[in-house]
């Protein structure tokens, strides 16, 4: 049966990737890399990381330019404010994700709301929009303060066992990434990660990043470029690779304990005990008469939570990481930092308070640069891929000379184009932040020089597109917020961080630590640590 089928869907694929070959690309005369016979440029893609070689691309092509796949398929990449605007914002829904894309997708979580399109997206984010406004996120504070206290405390305990009680090496991406899953199952599901659900998703979230973003990644997108969408999920069933084993788990095992959990939260919104966790106002959400005839099925209730775990954990552990990264490279923000939160921490005990509230770390002008600037320079998700529906025309910010040397203002993109929206590249755009858009600055947010000069606002928070923009932009860009504020506030005030190796981010579509040298262990972020004097 299975030769049956071979010999069934080799001439199926060999057809379809003929038809996507001879068709001639209109991205032709766009600037970009010269690739190499065959493998486009994707061999440079895997062989050093992604983040870097589009870095290197976008300074020597600007902020528009082509890429190859394998076998020559074209592909628009862009970090133009204008065109980003236009992609997500103004025809959103004209530029879906690929078909290969989201038959990954939901093979890996499920029908959530980054695999949804068109009017299932909107069903969805209507839905799921009243669990992340404003109020509910601030009512976590509580929720993040007590982990990050654990952590603070789990440092103090690994001081207390050196030699000389004074410093310690500590994987601090590690450790974030085991504190901060403890305070999303808490404050988003109401459950404690000790108990053997909570293993389980340790045990599967601890490497995710690894997992589901490996080195190969290119190689992976390259081949699935050139399949329909529909050969993709048997194959995903069947492939013996170590991640795809890890993919079919990822969603087994997430949608029973999702499973598990909408029971329970059923019975508590039927018993009226008042949760506030994310996937209680979900599923109260749900049942609402104000939805009435558009409920998320069973289905999507149970990817929503896959999502949310993935989605809400790696990235915001990824993000304080790298936070930390740039404080032990710049001691004079650490310690300018550090010198707020001291500040503010004795003007709220002068007024008889013995807690910060998450309006009181809200308010701090400093910590909300270094988090912006540290979103800015390290996007969680690097890039991600669209495609489009109809015929389109791409208007920029500033004009791309095309190979035959004439200045173009516009780009035509016909149906069928691939186009790459990269924040990380768009948030290192020196026509939008400067000429030291390289730079860490957390100073640029405090004089108003980071405004776009093209005039162009993206984004949920500060222009950035760290969140996305647009009916895309990430519904939880609040709770990362709260979280990530809680956390530094509590590390950056009793410890100071030194450099221990040299550290480089790593990328394929997640941005991860990888210490140079020691690449096959995987993402770390090994830092000393002591005890910040009161001095």
């Amino acid at each position: 049966m299975t030769i049956q089928l071979t010999y069934l869907l080799v001439p199926i694929i060999l057809a379809w990737v003929a038809y996507r070959l001879l068709r001639r690309s209109p991205l032709a005369n766009i600037p970009g890399p010269q690739p190499e016979p065959f493998f486009g440029n994707v061999r440079h893609m895997v062989e050093r990381s992604n983040v870097d070689v589009m870095f290197e691309w976008q300074e020597q092509y600007g902020s528009v330019f082509r890429v190859q796949s394998f076998l020559g398929l074209n592909k628009l990449v862009i970090a133009d404010p204008k065109a980003i605007q236009y992609v997500l914002n103004a025809a959103a829904y004209d530029f879906p994700k690929p078909a290969p894309l989201r038959a990954f997708i939901i093979a890996l979580s499920g029908p959530h709301l980054i695999w949804a399109e068109g009017d299932v997206h909107k069903k969805q984010r209507r839905i799921m929009s009243p669990a992340f406004g404003a109020y509910e996120m601030k009512a976590l504070h509580p929720v993040f303060k007590h982990h990050a206290e654990n952590l603070v405390a789990q440092w103090k305990d690994a001081l207390v066992n050196t030699d000389d009680n004074e410093s310690r090496v500590i994987d601090v991406h590690r450790s974030l990434n085991s504190t901060t899953l403890n305070a999303l199952c808490e404050a988003a599901f109401n459950f404690r990660a000790e108990n053997e659900n909570g293993n389980i998703l340790k045990e599967i979230y601890m490497n995710f990043n690894e997992n589901v973003f490996p080195p190969y990644l290119a190689t992976m997108n390259g081949i699935m470029d050139h399949l329909p969408a529909w050969v993709i999920p048997p194959l995903l069933k069947v492939l013996p690779t170590k991640n795809m084993a890890f993919v079919r788990r990822h969603k087994r095992e997430t949608y029973r304990i999702a499973e598990e959990l909408v029971a329970e939260k059923a019975d508590t919104i039927s018993s009226d005990t008042g949760k506030r966790d994310v996937f209680s106002l979900l599923v109260q959400a749900n049942k609402s008469e104000y939805v009435k005839n558009l409920q998320l099925s069973d289905d999507e209730l149970y990817a929503q939570m896959s999502l949310v775990f993935a989605a809400g954990h790696a990235t915001t552990a990824g993000t304080m990481t790298f936070a930390l990264w740039q404080l032990v490279k710049h001691v004079d923000v650490q310690t300018q930092l550090r010198n707020e939160i001291r500040e503010i921490q004795a003007t709220v005990h002068g007024r008889g308070k013995t807690e910060l509230t998450a309006d009181d770390l809200e308010n701090m002008v400093y910590l909300q640069a270094v988090l912006k600037e540290t979103l800015r320079m390290h996007p969680a998700i690097f890039q991600v891929a669209r495609v489009a529906t109809k015929d389109a025309v791409l208007p920029l910010s500033q004009p791309v000379k095309t190979s035959a040397g004439e200045l173009i203002s516009q780009i035509a993109v016909p149906r069928g184009t691939e186009i790459i929206v990269s924040p990380g590249c768009y948030n290192r755009n020196k026509s939008v932040w400067g000429e030291d858009a390289e730079d860490f600055n957390p100073q640029r947010w405090l004089t108003g020089e980071r405004q776009s000069k093209a005039g162009i606002s993206l984004g949920v928070l500060g222009n950035l597109m760290s969140f996305w923009s647009g009916t895309k932009s990430c519904l939880g860009w609040r709770f990362a917020m709260v979280e990530m504020q809680c956390f530094l506030v509590e590390i950056v005030n009793h410890f100071e961080l030194r450099p221990t190796r040299n550290v480089h981010a790593y990328g394929s579509n997640l941005m991860y630590p990888l210490v140079e040298g020691e690449e096959e262990k995987g993402a770390q972020m090994p830092l000393r640590v002591s005890v910040a004097s009161r001095d």
